[in-house]
């Protein structure tokens, strides 16, 4: 993990998701982070209207890949999500509780 520079702008950042299903591609899609819906000030200034958060906060979007309506994750499936330039976050599918 590496810290954002003076030139990093968070609304021009590639995203890529895959889903991988033991070694297989089972689902890869990629969007910008300029094509959020709504601007980040804008999500700030909602979330700040009846809440404070005198230490920080984190505002999370989302990714805006979504696999079609016939996916379904399964157990032990790996998915991966890169913002280039931040890196990749990669968790496992876990069944809890069945």
């Amino acid at each position: 993990m590496r810290l954002a520079t003076a030139d990093f702008d968070p609304l021009n950042l590639p995203v890529r998701c895959v889903i991988t299903r033991g070694e297989r591609e089972a689902f890869a899609g990629e969007t910008n982070t300029s094509r959020i819906h709504r601007q980040l000030p804008e999500l700030v200034s909602w979330l700040g209207r009846c809440n404070s958060f005198p230490n920080g906060i984190f505002v999370l979007t989302g990714t805006g890949i979504v696999p079609p309506d016939t996916f379904t994750l399964l157990e032990n499936d790996r998915i991966a999500i890169t913002f280039e330039g931040l890196g990749t976050l990669e968790n496992p599918v876990v069944v809890v509780g069945e």
